[in-house]
């Protein structure tokens, strides 16, 4: 059984080779608009971003624990005089980007360990690379007499007795 005359005149005319070969060319030359756009848009970009570099420093570097000699996570590089800072990635490192040229005074910070403040020069549109290694306080040089007697911090010896019964149950 064949289907009525109107419906393969409907199926023939929205399939003929130049109705596809216009959806084609569309479609193409919508692709090729947005490449073009996006090619332009790089291209600005590219001139752009170098003009600001040559203005600015930037300060990169690695943060470690160096008693165990582990990289430090979340360590917070503070640059004084300023809100900038930067806190390290799961290697310990650190990027501080579109600074003042000159001398830069970084602070770094760390739960536990002895901060450390340094200050470097850094010439416009250059990148400087500064380590840290940081000292756990326990492990800070003591103060010495002239005598040669250590002096050692203070510290309180502590002991507490559970006497709920409860916490003496689960603890049995």
């Amino acid at each position: 059984m064949r289907p009525p005359r109107e419906l393969l005149h409907l199926t023939y005319t929205m399939t003929t080779p130049t109705a596809a070969l216009r959806r084609f060319a569309a479609r193409a030359l919508a692709h090729l608009t947005t490449a073009l756009v996006s090619s332009l848009a790089l291209a600005l970009l590219a001139t752009v971003a170098p003009a600001q570099s040559a203005n600015t420093a930037t300060i990169t570097g690695r943060v470690q624990n160096q008693a165990a000699n582990l990289s430090l996570e979340n360590a917070r590089v503070t640059v004084a005089g300023t809100t900038r800072e930067a806190f390290t990635d799961a290697f310990g490192e650190y990027r501080l980007a579109g600074l003042t040229p000159g001398n830069v005074t970084l602070t770094v910070f760390s739960t536990g360990l002895i901060p450390q403040t340094t200050t470097l020069a850094v010439p416009a549109g250059t990148t400087a690379q500064r380590d840290f290694a940081l000292v756990p306080t326990g492990l800070a040089p003591a103060a010495t007499a002239a005598d040669g007697t250590v002096k050692l911090d203070s510290f309180v010896v502590g002991a507490a007795r559970e006497t709920n019964a409860a916490t003496i149950a689960i603890n049995e």
